[in-house]
This record gives C-alpha cells, sequence and structure tokens, in this order.
C-alpha cells in the first residue's frame, strides 16, 4: 500500500500490466492553477489560453493520454466511459474524499508550522 499520484499508477498498471488497483476512499484531492503575472505582456492571449484550457472538449481529450481528470464538470459527457473509472474526479470516485480546508490552513497555517516545528526540534 502506498500513496501516489493516480496518473502513475493507472499507467503502470496498463502499459506493465501490473495488478495495481486505486482505491478511491479518503483520498486528498490537489488542485493546480493558472494565474496571469501582473504586469504580463501578452494578457489577452493568456485569456485566450485560459479559456482554450479549461474548455469541456479540451478537458474531455486530457484522459486519453494520462488519467488526470478534468475540472470542468461538462467534460465529463465526453469522456470515454473506458477511462471514467480511473479519474480521481470522476463523481463515483470523489464520493469519500477528503477536501481540504483553505480557509483554515490560511487563517492558521503559519502558527500551525512553527509550534511543529518547535515540537519536531525537541
Amino acid at each position: 500500500m502506498t500513496t501516489a499520484w493516480n496518473g502513475r499508477i493507472t499507467s503502470a498498471a496498463k502499459e506493465s500490466h501490473r495488478n495495481f488497483k486505486i482505491v478511491w476512499d479518503g483520498q486528498v484531492p490537489d488542485f493546480d492553477l493558472w494565474a496571469i503575472p501582473t504586469g504580463a505582456k501578452h494578457v489577452d492571449e493568456a485569456y485566450k489560453f485560459l479559456a482554450f484550457a479549461s474548455a469541456a472538449k479540451t478537458m474531455a481529450a486530457l484522459p486519453n493520454y494520462i488519467s488526470y481528470g478534468p475540472t470542468n464538470i461538462d467534460a465529463f459527457l465526453s469522456v470515454s466511459p473506458a477511462v471514467l473509472g480511473d479519474l480521481p474526479s470522476a463523481p463515483q470516485n470523489t464520493t469519500n474524499a477528503l477536501y481540504q480546508d483553505y480557509y483554515f490552513w490560511g487563517d492558521h497555517g503559519d502558527d500551525l508550522r512553527k509550534r511543529f516545528n518547535t515540537w519536531l526540534a525537541q
């Protein structure tokens, strides 16, 4: 038993014919973000890219290459049923997910890190 990025486990299971299974119970989803820095020279192009990258059609194609799920829920309508079960954001795989409370960590993270580091140094 281990923790790992689901895309790597799914690829290893399929490409290397390994008997790896992912248990979607209590996983903690992680998120990536796009940002346009202040003062960027090509802001209009950046917005066009963000619109393209977040479009349902674009996101529905991603699981054909790696089993990372779309964040645009409309994309699920076009995802192949053959890969849907391998996606962390598929509705049937998120019923017991544990979501981080970013507001809590924003409010208390610095204090908790200090307390943890003090404990660790003992």
